[in-house]
C-alpha cells in the first residue's frame, strides 16, 4: 500500500544529546550501559537471563493475565505471549504512553508498531528467545488536559469532564456525547462507521479509561499479540516497596540523578527532566498529588492529609497501591517488575532516559537499551505529486517555510540579488574613505554613515524586487505553505498532531497492518520514513 522515502533524523532537527548517542560519541558513554543495537539487546538478554527471578516472572505472568481477564477481547496471541513470560529466555520490549481519548496523535500508533515489528525482527533471529511486545498504560498519569482532547478532520474533539486524580480510574461518562460528535462529522462513511462503534464499544462499554484504552489497543493491536501492562496494580508496586522507601526516606533517586544532570550539562547536554526530593504521589479516588517533607512529618501537596515516618511507613506495606512513582522513578519501576531489555519512545522521553544511569546502578535495577520509535510523516499521492511538480522532495518541508520559499524562488532562478554591486559601492566608498582620511580625518565617520545608507538603498530595492517576484509566483507559494501545513499541521509534525482515524477510510483497521508492513525495522532508527501511498 505504501513506498517510502527516508531521509537523516539530524534533518529533522533532534536534540544534540540523542544523535551524539545514537552516533556514538564519546561524551554520551558515560550515560548508557548497552549500546542501541543488536549486539547491545544481546548483550542485556544475557545479563538478564540472570537476573530476573523465577519469583519475579510468576507474580509478573499472574497479574498480567488478571490484567488481560478485565476486557473480553484479549487474543489468543497475547495470552500466548503473557504465559510465556514464565520461561527465563523471555524478554519483554516496552513503550509507554499516556491513555489518549481515541488513542491521540499518530506516533502513539507509531511508538506500539515499532515495539512489535521489533520483537518480531528479534524472533526471526531464532536465537532461543522470546521477545514479548509490551504496552505500559501510563494509567497513573494525572494530567487530564494533556489526554482529553483530539485532533480530526481540522476539528478538536475533546471530552469534557471535571475529574480528577489518575486518568486511568476515570470513569468514561460524558463520552457518549464526544462519540456523537464525531459521528456527525462523519456523516455517511462506512469506515468511518466501523471506526466509530469501535471507539463506542471500547468508551461506552467500559466504565473506565484505563479498561477503554485496553480494550481499544487490544482491538488494534491484539493479533499481534500486543501485551498491556498497567502498572497500577497492588502486587506489581508491592515489589517496589523498597525502592519508594528508599526515595521517601533517603532521597536516594534526587542524589544520583542530580548528580548525572550535572555530568550533563558539563559537557553541553541538555537536561529533559529534574528530580526532586521525593518522588513519588500520594494516590485515592479522584486524588494524585505530590508527597512533600516537612520538618518530621510527610504531607500530601494541597491537600491536609499528613503522616509521621512510621506511619507513612506502615501505609506503603499494607497498601502500596497508594503510592504512585512520578517520570523519575517509573522507569525504575518498569525495569524492575518486567525482564525487560529495551524501551522504544520518542526523543524527549530518551533525553530523560539518559539521565537515569547512575539511578539504575544505585537501585541495582538494569538500564534497558534505549532506541528510537519509528518517525513516520505520511504524504499523500496528491501531495506528493504537487512536490515533485515544485522542483521540491519531502524532507525541504521539513526546514522553515520562508527557507523553503526561498530555496524555490532560487531554484527557479526568480531570486534578485545585487551582491556584486554591494561589492563594487564597497570598494569605491574604499576609495573614497581613503580620500576624504588624507584631507579630514574627522569626515571619516560621514563617508560611513553615507556608505550605510547607500548599501541600505541596494537592500531597499532588492527586497521591492524580489516582492513582486514572490507575487509572480504566488500560486506556487501557495502551494508550498498549503504542502507545509499538511505536513505539520499547524506548525506541529503530523505524527503529534493528526489521529489515526481519517487514514482509515478507505481500508479501515487494516490501515494499521499496511503501515505495520511498510516500517523499516532497524536497530537502532536513524531515518525519518515518508509514506507514500502506492498508485
Amino acid at each position: 500500500m505504501y513506498s517510502s522515502l527516508f531521509f537523516s533524523l539530524k534533518e529533522s532537527g533532534l536534540n544534540n544529546l540523542l544523535t551524539d548517542y545514537l552516533d556514538r560519541h564519546p561524551d554520551t558513554k558515560p550515560f548508557y550501559r548497552f549500546q542501541p543495537d543488536e549486539e547491545g539487546l544481546k548483550a542485556c538478554a544475557a545479563v538478564y537471563q540472570s537476573g530476573f527471578s523465577a519469583e519475579q516472572r510468576s507474580v509478573l505472568t499472574a497479574q498480567l493475565l488478571k490484567q488481560a481477564e478485565l476486557v473480553r477481547n484479549t487474543t489468543p496471541e497475547t495470552i500466548k505471549h503473557i504465559e510465556s513470560l514464565y520461561s527465563e529466555k523471555s524478554f519483554t520490549i516496552t513503550t509507554g504512553h499516556q491513555l489518549c481519548l481515541f488513542t491521540g496523535p499518530l506516533y502513539f500508533i507509531y511508538k506500539i508498531l515499532s515495539v512489535i515489528n521489533l520483537c518480531e525482527f528479534l524472533s526471526e533471529k531464532k536465537d532461543g528467545n522470546s521477545y514479548i511486545p509490551v504496552y505500559w498504560m501510563a494509567s497513573e498519569d494525572h494530567d487530564l488536559e494533556e489526554i482529553q482532547s483530539v485532533n480530526l478532520f481540522g476539528k478538536t474533539l475533546k471530552w469534557e469532564t471535571d475529574q480528577k486524580g489518575a486518568v486511568g480510574a476515570m470513569q468514561t461518562t460524558g463520552i457518549d456525547a464526544t462519540l456523537q460528535e464525531l459521528k456527525t462529522i462523519l456523516g455517511e462513511n462506512q469506515r468511518g462507521a466501523e471506526i466509530l462503534e469501535l471507539f463506542r464499544k471500547a468508551y461506552v462499554e467500559h466504565t473506565n479509561v484505563a479498561d477503554a484504552t485496553r480494550y481499544l489497543i487490544n482491538a488494534l493491536f491484539g493479533q499481534y499479540g500486543i501485551v498491556v501492562l498497567d502498572g497500577n496494580d497492588p502486587a506489581l508496586k508491592a515489589q517496589f516497596i523498597p525502592e519508594l522507601e528508599l526515595d521517601l526516606f533517603e532521597q536516594k533517586a534526587f542524589t544520583s540523578v542530580t548528580q548525572t544532570i550535572e555530568e550533563l550539562q558539563a559537557v553541553g547536554y541538555p537536561v529533559q527532566v529534574n528530580p526532586r526530593q521525593i518522588n513519588v504521589f500520594y494516590m485515592q479516588s479522584g486524588l494524585r498529588s505530590r508527597i512533600e517533607q516537612r520538618g518530621d512529618r510527610y504531607a500530601v501537596l494541597n491537600t491536609d492529609i499528613q503522616f509521621t515516618q512510621p506511619e507513612l511507613k506502615e501505609l506503603l506495606q499494607r497498601s502500596p497501591e497508594r503510592f504512585s512513582p512520578n517520570v523519575v522513578l517509573r522507569p525504575l519501576y518498569q525495569q524492575k517488575i518486567l525482564p525487560n531489555i529495551a524501551y522504544i519512545g520518542g526523543p524527549g522521553e530518551l533525553t530523560y532516559w539518559l539521565e537515569f544511569k547512575r539511578l539504575f546502578e544505585t537501585f541495582n535495577a538494569m538500564m534497558p537499551v534505549l532506541l528510537p520509535r519509528n518517525f513516520v510523516t505520511i504524504a499523500d499521492v496528491p501531495t506528493n505529486r504537487k512536490i515533485e511538480k515544485l522542483g521540491l522532495k519531502v524532507n525541504d518541508f521539513f526546514k522553515d517555510e520562508k527557507q523553503i520559499i526561498d530555496a524555490f524562488m532560487l531554484g527557479q532562478e526568480s531570486v534578485f540579488h545585487l551582491e556584486e554591486e554591494a561589492k563594487e559601492l564597497n570598494v569605491l566608498f574604499d576609495t573614497i574613505a581613503l580620500r576624504v582620511e588624507n584631507i579630514d580625518k574627522s569626515l571619516t565617520g560621514t563617508v560611513g554613515a553615507e556608505r550605510q545608507k547607500a548599501l541600505n538603498a541596494l537592500g531597499l530595492i532588492s527586497g521591492k524586487v524580489n516582492k513582486s517576484l514572490k507575487q509572480r509566483s504566488e500560486q506556487e507559494i501557495k502551494q508550498i505553505q498549503n504542502i507545509k501545513n499538511r505536513l505539520f499541521p499547524g506548525g506541529t509534525p503530523q505524527e503529534r498532531f493528526d489521529n489515526f482515524l481519517p487514514y482509515t477510510l478507505d481500508s479501515g483497521i487494516n490501515w494499521i497492518g499496511h503501515v505495520k508492513n511498510a516500517l523499516k525495522t532497524v536497530v537502532p532508527v536513524t531515518e525519518m520514513q515518508v509514506l507514500v501511498p502506492k498508485v
